[in-house]
């Protein structure tokens, strides 16, 4: 045995045809950081008869945690079907498929996430296989000088060690803050380009996370448990007023921002969004900046608030 080394780590998805009936992972990723856990503890049992606690109850399981990687070209379409719901694929045109995802009432059925935390160091099966995991909330970001990025914060149901899965990863190609091309607000109106130096986008999707049942430890199912959040921050200079006067006049407005490498591009719509922000502050000589906060609304269906359209060389998601 050897200490375990954080350089060595990776995770690998597969898709779940039963929730909670764990899958070999089939797809696998690099990523900046991990820590989906498993939790369960004997709790004390506080009988009488005894001056010290001697009685212990199993309590129920919870998985959760993030994980956090580049956003790739190709590859991490499952991501993006699992954190809003649905999608689907047209093409191919000139050998690139089109691939859009809405949101949903209802996520799929669920992902096996394999954790590799340097299995090779340890000995016996060290590889963490969390099954019926769910995506409760995805975030997207965008900062200078960095790849975009997507967070994936799960709920799941059980945790199996297993012999790790022979990895392949993708070919490397991420998605980045120079590809950005569109960051503009009234995209159906007069459209006006925002001068952002950040952006976050989060679909919260307020998933219940107490579904338990008498005869077992493990969740039962993860269903919603609130109304889904969808909330975009950015930072831009402050060179006009028009953010401004949106945040001042309580009106509401659409979002648009794009990627483009090439023949490939994501493209990101939010119909209708609110304005929270703050009257511009100066701290020194220097620039002003506004940081905006919106909550995308739905605006004329349930679950039409965000559109996310990847066109790459995926073949089916």
């Amino acid at each position: 045995m050897a200490l375990a080394q954080g350089y060595n780590t990776w995770i690998g998805l597969a898709e779940e045809s039963t929730f909670g009936t764990p899958v070999t992972a089939t797809k696998f990723f690099e990523v900046f950081s991990e820590s989906l856990k498993y939790e369960r503890k004997l709790n004390v049992v506080p009988l009488l008869g005894h001056r010290s606690q001697r009685r212990t109850v199993a309590s129920k399981t919870n998985i959760s945690g993030p994980v956090k990687l580049p956003f790739l070209w190709e590859g991490v379409e499952w991501f993006l079907k699992h954190g809003m719901g649905s999608v689907g694929t047209t093409g191919p045109s000139a050998s690139h498929y089109t691939h859009t995802f809405a949101l949903a009432a209802a996520l799929p059925t669920g992902l096996t996430v394999e954790v590799n935390r340097d299995d090779a160091s340890i000995s016996g099966n060290a590889a963490f296989q969390y099954a019926g995991c769910k995506i409760n909330k995805l975030t997207l970001t965008q900062e200078m000088e960095q790849p975009l990025t997507i967070e994936a914060e799960f709920l799941g149901k059980d945790l199996a060690l297993i012999a790790a899965t022979s990895k392949t990863f993708p070919t490397y190609d991420a998605a980045d803050y120079a590809q950005v091309t569109v960051a503009q607000v009234d995209v159906d109106g007069t459209p006006v380009d925002l001068p952002i130096r950040s952006l976050k986008i989060v679909i919260d999707n307020a998933l219940h996370d107490d579904q338990y049942r008498l005869g077992g430890p493990t969740r039962a199912g993860i269903t919603a448990g609130g109304q889904r959040k969808v909330s975009v921050e950015c930072e831009l200079e402050f060179e006009s007023l028009t953010l401004y006067n949106k945040y001042k006049g309580l009106t509401t407005d659409d979002l648009k921002f794009k990627w483009v490498y090439g023949s490939k591009s994501l493209q990101i719509d939010l119909p209708k969004c609110t304005f929270d922000g703050e009257d511009p502050s100066a701290e020194d000589a220097g620039p002003y900046y506004m940081t905006v906060a919106s909550t995308a609304l739905a605006e004329v269906a349930d679950s039409d608030e965000l559109s996310i359209v990847l066109i790459n060389l995926t073949v089916s998601v």
